[in-house]
């Protein structure tokens, strides 16, 4: 008689191999180049005012303009400041865009009484797009409001914003544009670090969304 324990063995079934098929495609040169050239034409505004805010007055009198900055940008803003009163100037900015931006925020969001107290088809998917709306709404109300001109100067004429002050800069005679590129430069910038702050948590909170929705 044979030993149980010296018997075969079932034989193990065998595992199907799976191939792995990668459905992504990697982005070809022809959009890189579509984005390089994006960014080339978004930057050069900001690249061409720190060429001429960092230079001389004699940088318009060359054939070509230059294509690296000079070292006159601090010197052209120390000139800035001795014009204007540009930290007043910012303060009155913050406060103005921050106030315009909440109110408008803050009346647009009176859109949600109707996903609170309708039901319909496709309340969910529209909620999350208002939502998204009022997020894109509230860095862009800011932006317009930082940047406006007409409206603080009929309203504070006193109290001016960094657009309303930094037009003190050009005389009826003679307007030194490497003065104004420097301050326009300036105010900018809190404009940048507005934008790349804020871009991160706009852009999280978007993918946050359409992932739960």
């Amino acid at each position: 008689m044979a030993n149980p324990s010296l018997a075969a063995a079932p034989p193990r079934p065998r595992r199907k191999r799976q191939r792995s098929f990668t459905t992504e495609r990697r982005p070809g040169f022809l959009v890189y180049g579509i984005l390089l050239a994006f960014f080339l034409g978004s930057t050069y505004p900001l690249w061409y005012s720190l060429v001429i805010g960092s230079s001389d007055p004699g940088v318009f009198a060359s054939a070509w303009p230059p294509l690296l900055p000079g070292g006159q940008f601090w010197h052209n803003v120390a000139e800035v400041f001795n014009t204007v009163d540009f930290w007043a100037a910012l303060g009155n900015s913050l406060v103005v865009s921050s106030v315009i931006t909440l109110s408008v925020v803050s009346f647009s969001t009176l859109a949600g009484y109707a996903f609170a107290k309708l039901r319909f088809r496709g309340r969910e998917g529209l909620l999350v797009f208002v939502i998204a709306t009022l997020a894109i709404l509230s860095l862009f109300t800011f932006m317009t409001a930082w940047t406006d001109y007409l409206w603080p100067m009929l309203v504070a004429p006193q109290n001016p914003t960094l657009q309303v002050a930094l037009s003190q800069l050009q005389s009826a005679r003679y307007v030194d544009y490497t003065i104004v590129m420097a301050g326009a430069l300036m105010a900018t910038i809190p404009l940048l670090v507005l934008f790349v702050v804020a871009g991160r948590q706009l852009v999280s909170g978007i993918m946050a969304g359409a992932v739960k929705g």
